[in-house]
């Protein structure tokens, strides 16, 4: 998915954000909002940057305002990059900081006290710190650069937009670490196999173990369709390893007796789970001979969008082209004149939730048949229209315990997902909190490499940022990886549910080598589909990404693409686009005849509770 790198959270305030408009639209002249709105309409023209770091020019060719960046400079590149966001992004990159940090309440007050207290408690402040020491020169001099494009926009702006009068709030020079702490959240929010293991828990703690993994499947015994794996066996295994597979048949599993009150949804909120598709084909299926290579985040639909699309023209290196993240100095799904890429959530098995045994005067934990001193320390919330809040925070061996879960009223898969950790404290270890996390390096690598070795090697140094990536290159080659450290465990299948963080033997040991993760060049199918579905079969690559359950859109790409192979029609943009579109669901196909035999068997039932 990218289930979301921000779009999950910014739409938690759209209706409020609506709501507060809609109040100063009375309380502020209609002149002066009418002047603003027209001071900060989108950027359009040519604008020409004077700089430290040398000349840079910023295009906005279309109606659009999708600027064409170039400079004398690579770093003056980068500078022109920070201007851009901050002329077009500017409240985008204050709310995302905000959220980062834990200061969405300095903004609106006291309805996002828990998702302050929730990110506080994870505590990523003082690792980013650790990490923005260590950075590179170079990575250091981009980050810099870019930040000071920013603020020379604030600078020499006369009014900032009107969601900052609104809100009345000023914006903050940006700081290098700002960035530094912006990817570590969106490496957080792309570690989304966590969320299935809190739901999964929590719904087993109500209902039982059995209903839990037939809502939330990890293995075939509860899936009830085949299972689509992004890697196929065929290009991991050897065939004396294929005739000792295990076929499992798929069935429709048989719904047990629920006990318990069905939780109702109420009007406050939807809990919605949002998915990626990416997929790139060979060229030797494609009308152009090389490789096609499409993406398509799912993000939520909110104001301004998710992604900023550029083109950044390096005068020493390439030209990339795609969509940006505000608040990062790099293109995240794109191309260069070597390597198209696309990027899905892989949900590979990077985090363990681990419940904690405290005491109850909260200061130590027991492990190993002893109880050691937890670290503690003070965060202190400013609030909006009320007074600031101090809390502690706690942390383990393990990692950070997540002892502040989300208010449900925020509505999100993410707040469903910890409303588990009510019922006990949870130690949240990730392998983003480790040292020397080179995944800043990476992600700015993506867009300078010339071959695929190049892309590859850039992709190995996302260490704690877990995504699925396909990409295609010039030279025809196609490939996949799934990125990040997994931690080595007895079995990927401990990762499943909430681990018991009181045994030592439940303690990680290490990690994979990064070149064991999930990964695929040129398979002989000729075409690779990464739709958040499993990575690849328990045959291989220690049985990471194999705990995720499959999805429709997984399965309807994989079958559209081979039928349009089988026919011996070369494959074109315009079947890509096609793709994209389709609304064929195989889930709905299957489950249809038996929710409609449910209905009609409980037909009086239904009368009743839902009259006409």
């Amino acid at each position: 998915s990218t289930q979301s790198t921000w779009g999950f959270i910014n739409c938690l305030f759209m209706v409020r954000k609506l709501s507060i408009f809609c109040v100063t639209l009375f309380a502020v002249p209609f002149t002066a909002i009418l002047a603003l709105y027209f001071i900060n309409q989108p950027s359009k023209g040519t604008i020409h940057l004077a700089t430290m770091q040398g000349k840079a020019e910023i295009v906005y060719e279309s109606s659009y305002g999708v600027p064409y960046i170039s400079g004398t400079t690579n770093q003056a590149v980068f500078y022109a990059l920070g201007y851009a966001h901050a002329a077009d992004r500017l409240y985008d990159l204050q709310f995302k900081r905000a959220l980062a940090y834990g200061r969405a309440s300095e903004m609106f007050g006291e309805q996002t006290v828990s998702l302050d207290k929730f990110m506080r408690s994870l505590q990523m402040e003082p690792i980013v710190d650790q990490e923005l020491e260590s950075i590179s020169e170079l990575n250091r001099t981009t980050i810099e650069s870019y930040s000071a494009g920013i603020n020379a926009y604030v600078e020499q702006t006369t009014f900032l937009p009107i969601e900052f009068m609104i809100l009345g709030i000023n914006f903050e020079k940006w700081k290098p670490k700002d960035t530094l702490m912006i990817y570590k959240f969106i490496s957080f929010q792309m570690a989304g196999h966590w969320q299935y293991t809190s739901l999964r828990t929590g719904i087993a703690k109500k209902y039982g173990q059995t209903l839990s993994e037939i809502l939330v499947p990890y293995d075939r015994e509860h899936s009830f369709t085949e299972q689509t794996t992004i890697i196929q066996d065929e290009d991991t295994i050897s065939e004396a390893k294929k005739e000792e597979k295990v076929k499992k048949e798929n069935v429709i599993p048989k719904a047990e007796k629920v006990t318990g009150e069905i939780p109702k949804d109420d009007d406050k909120g939807g809990h919605e789970m949002r998915g990626s598709n990416a997929w790139v084909i060979s060229g030797k299926y494609t009308d152009t001979k090389k490789p096609m290579v499409s993406s398509d985040p799912h993000l939520g639909h909110h104001i301004p969008g998710e992604m900023y699309l550029c083109t950044l023209k390096f005068p020493n290196g390439p030209t990339v082209t795609g969509a940006s993240i505000c608040g990062l100095p790099a293109v995240i799904i794109g191309r260069n004149e070597h390597v198209a890429w696309g990027i899905t959530m892989s949900m590979i098995e990077n985090v363990d939730l681990f419940s904690i045994t405290m005491s109850s005067d909260k200061k130590q934990y027991y492990h190993n048949n002893a109880w050691k001193d937890l670290k503690i320390r003070t965060e202190t919330i400013k609030i909006k229209g009320a007074p600031a809040l101090s809390f502690p925070v706690y942390k383990t061996h393990h990692g950070p315990i997540l002892d502040y879960p989300l208010d449900k009223s925020l509505g999100t898969l993410f707040a469903l997902g910890t409303s588990a950790f009510m019922t006990e404290p949870v130690a949240f270890a990730w392998a983003g909190f480790y040292p020397n996390d080179q995944s800043i390096t990476g992600g700015m690598g993506l867009g300078w490499a010339k071959n695929a070795n190049d892309f590859i090697n850039s992709l190995m140094k996302l260490h704690g940022l877990a995504v699925s990536v396909v990409f295609g290159t010039s030279e025809g080659d196609i490939g996949y990886w799934a990125t990040g450290k997994v931690p080595i465990r007895k079995s990927i299948k401990d990762a499943v549910y909430f681990r018991n963080g009181s045994l030592p033997e439940n303690d990680w040991t290490g990690f994979y080598p990064i070149e064991e993760n999930p990964h695929v060049v040129n398979p002989k199918q000729g075409f690779i589909v990464s739709c958040n579905n499993r990575l690849s079969s328990e045959n291989s690559f220690h049985g990471m990404g194999t705990t995720n359950p499959t999805t429709a859109r997984a399965i309807i790409a994989t079958k559209l693409i081979k039928e349009a192979i089988k026919s011996e029609k070369k494959i074109t943009l315009e079947f890509n686009k096609a793709l994209q579109n389709s609304v064929e669901d195989p889930f709905a196909q299957q489950l249809s005849k038996y929710l409609i035999k449910i209905v009609e068997e409980n037909k009086g039932e239904f009368l009743k509770k839902f009259p006409k």
